[in-house]
């Protein structure tokens, strides 16, 4: 019962206007000016993207992750598979093509695992989340970006090492982990 009383509607902001400040093929930035649940006015910046998918695929007891350069924070990051969600695609279908296109693997097994909202202080995007499991090899269909990518498997323990030695910092595989063992572990 205690939960059910922080779950109500909290008081509303109210969008003025909205401008775009810049765009380009993946993101957009607007600023929008608005008006606080207590009446006073503001601007507030917004980051749009296309809604992403980040893939689990686990193979006796061992996960498939992905190292490539990340531009933005000017070092290698290993991550699950993951990318943008095209406008012809569902979830599942985006998750089942960045499998195959960053890891060369098909799953006949899927579950769902949810989403979160990233960094959704100025970020307008949805994250979901998939375990891939029954897994076989094919080929993979990297892009531009990713040619310098490096598919590996990791057993549990050593990513759980990396995460806590920081060299496994993707947020995304985080939450994945985390919705991965809520829901394999329940209370």
């Amino acid at each position: 019962m205690v939960l059910l009383r922080y779950m109500g509607r909290m008081n509303r902001w109210q969008t003025k206007h909205e401008r775009i400040v810049y765009q380009n093929p993946w993101i957009k930035v607007r600023e929008d000016d608005v008006v606080f649940p207590n009446g006073d006015e503001g601007i507030y910046g917004v980051v749009t993207m296309a809604d992403t998918v980040a893939v689990a695929a686990r193979r006796d007891h061992s996960f498939c992750l992905v190292r490539q350069y990340r531009y933005t924070v000017g070092k290698d990051s290993w991550e699950f598979p993951s990318g943008h969600i095209r406008a012809d695609e569902t979830p599942l279908g985006a998750a089942k093509r960045e499998l195959q296109e960053e890891a060369g693997l098909e799953a006949s097994c899927w579950t769902d695992l949810g989403f979160v909202h990233p960094a959704l202080g100025i970020l307008n995007t949805t994250r979901h989340f998939f375990l891939a499991e029954d897994l076989r090899d094919v080929q993979t269909g990297h892009e531009a970006s990713e040619q310098d990518m490096l598919v590996s498997w990791f057993p549990l323990r050593v990513i759980k090492k990396m995460i806590r030695e920081n060299h496994l910092f993707d947020d995304y595989v985080l939450a994945v982990l985390y919705k991965l063992n809520i829901r394999e572990f329940p209370d």
